[in-house]
């Protein structure tokens, strides 16, 4: 599941940097602090594993949900992945929350819109998980007050089922840039 995606270190052909350079959280400078983070002195920037959305072959990929929000400089991107995926022939779930900015996912307790995309998210990485969960899909906790915790928790585990299943690689980063987990398959 990919939330808020950074998919390529490119800044062509994505008018979103350019409208949404000052929203908080993530300001063009933001964006740039965490680019020459990940890419001290702009070493691997144009490494494939750092540019997905510029790979030659998307075909045959795990199913992912992918979320954006309409406030992000890196939503045109995260947009574009989603439909170069299908295009592909992937299974793929995207939604763009239009009236929201990235880390909208900690926003969840001040913001009905944000609890709302964490339902959404929440529900959808549920439906996900359940063909490799012992769980009956009726019996499932599909609710409308997921916290941001327990949708990173839900992701936690897809990485895990990922990892069980020879699903792919998968990486999840937090709000500040940490590496939860990852797996290669």
């Amino acid at each position: 599941r990919q939330i808020y995606p950074w998919v390529t270190t490119s800044i062509e052909n994505q008018p979103s940097i350019e409208s949404c350079a000052d929203m908080f959280p993530m300001t063009f400078e933001i964006k740039e602090f965490f680019r020459n983070t990940v890419f001290p002195g702009g070493h691997n920037i144009d490494h494939l594993w750092a540019n997905p959305l510029h790979q030659n072959n998307l075909r045959n990929l795990p199913p992912i949900i992918i979320a954006t929000a309409g406030f992000d400089p890196i939503r045109d991107q995260g947009n574009e992945y989603a439909k170069c995926l299908k295009k592909a022939g992937n299974e793929v779930k995207d939604y763009c929350f239009n009236d929201l900015p990235h880390s909208f996912l900690i926003l969840g307790r001040v913001s009905k819109t944000a609890q709302n995309a964490n339902n959404l998210i929440g529900n959808s990485t549920l439906d996900a998980l359940q063909k490799y969960r012992d769980i009956d899909i009726n019996q499932s906790s599909h609710r409308d007050n997921w916290t941001n915790d327990e949708v990173f928790s839900l992701l936690e585990e897809a990485i895990q089922v990922a990892s069980n299943n020879n699903a792919g690689f998968i990486i999840v980063i937090d709000e500040m840039g940490k590496v939860l987990e990852h797996s290669l398959s």
